[in-house]
């Protein structure tokens, strides 16, 4: 390979990891947000509960909990290709919602989950 080729290769890759840093800076950036965001409005949401959590304040923070992690899910895409976001968006919801009743309820993962 000529000495050009190879500068050319290098500069390529180098661009190609500064995009792909930048993305991910993005999506760390929006995650930090979108935890900002949800836990201001769950304390908020909490906080209209007087210790006792009725039946339309836990639908709210489902509601909110499912916002939260679609956004959180969004945030996670930027760093993908279009290609990849498309399959992955259904999984990466769906584990958050997850996680989020686990920490909720304090569950432990089953064996092998």
């Amino acid at each position: 390979m000529s000495i050009k080729k190879k500068v050319a290769s290098v500069v390529i890759f180098a661009a190609l990891s500064a995009n792909a840093s930048a993305k991910d800076n993005r999506a760390e950036e929006c995650g930090v947000a979108v935890m900002k965001d949800y836990n201001e409005a769950n304390l908020a949401l909490l906080g209209k509960s007087n210790s006792l959590m009725t039946v339309e304040i836990t639908i709210e923070q489902r509601r909110l909990q499912e916002q939260y992690c679609l956004r959180v899910a969004r945030c996670r895409l930027m760093s993908m290709s279009l290609q990849e976001s498309t399959t992955v968006l259904p999984a990466l919801f769906s584990r958050c919602l997850r996680e989020e009743a686990m920490e909720k309820y304090e569950l432990m993962p089953a064996d092998g989950k």
